[in-house]
């Protein structure tokens, strides 16, 4: 029984009796405390340029129509895709624009 309140009462990095863990000689070797607390950084313009908050933004008169974007871009690939089944299976290529 006694040898169980010695070890509830050692320190638990040395097991010493003399001492608590907290004043352990051998564990502040290897504990490196923060002197000093760390300031906030705020935001600053360079910060905030990089955040996501630029990519969502309100829609603005001078963007173009993402609906208009898609159908041209589609239409394009569309246009490559036959162009290339047509030079692949050998027919006559349509080289007249619509």
């Amino acid at each position: 029984m006694a040898e169980m309140i010695k070890k509830k009462n050692s320190c638990h990095n040395c097991g010493s009796t003399d001492h608590y863990a907290n004043n352990c000689p051998k564990a502040k070797k290897n504990v490196y405390a923060m002197e000093q607390v760390p300031k906030e950084e705020y935001a600053t313009e360079d910060s905030e340029s990089n955040s996501m908050g630029d990519a969502i933004r309100e829609h603005s008169d001078d963007d173009p129509d993402p609906k208009v974007e898609f159908l041209v871009e589609y239409q394009a690939e569309t246009q490559l895709e036959i162009q290339d089944l047509q030079l692949e299976s050998g027919m006559p290529q349509d080289t007249e624009k619509r």
